[in-house]
């Protein structure tokens, strides 16, 4: 994967910044050390630029928002672990 934001894009760490980073971490540390092999998929939501009536525009070049997963495989069923709390579930 490559980095195309530089250094003067870069803006100062911000709670919601610390908060989204420390939860990927720790389910990370989780699940990651157990897992056999995976992927991480990433997939943006372009702005509509024009809509008709047969199809709609929109702007590749572009993000509205970005989803992105990471899918761990086990080589054998884990247990759930009963200690993972995210924050916004407390």
């Amino acid at each position: 994967m490559t980095n195309d934001i530089n250094k003067e894009d870069t803006v100062d760490v911000t709670p919601w910044m610390e908060y989204v980073t420390k939860e990927i971490l720790t389910l990370l540390k989780i699940f990651l050390p157990v897992s056999k092999n995976g992927n991480i998929g990433l997939k943006y939501k372009n702005p509509i630029v024009g809509e008709y009536e047969s199809h709609t525009d929109v702007d590749e070049t572009k993000a509205d928002a970005v989803a992105f997963t990471v899918v761990l495989e086990f080589e054998e069923p884990i247990d759930i672990p009963k200690e993972i709390e995210l924050e916004d579930t407390k």
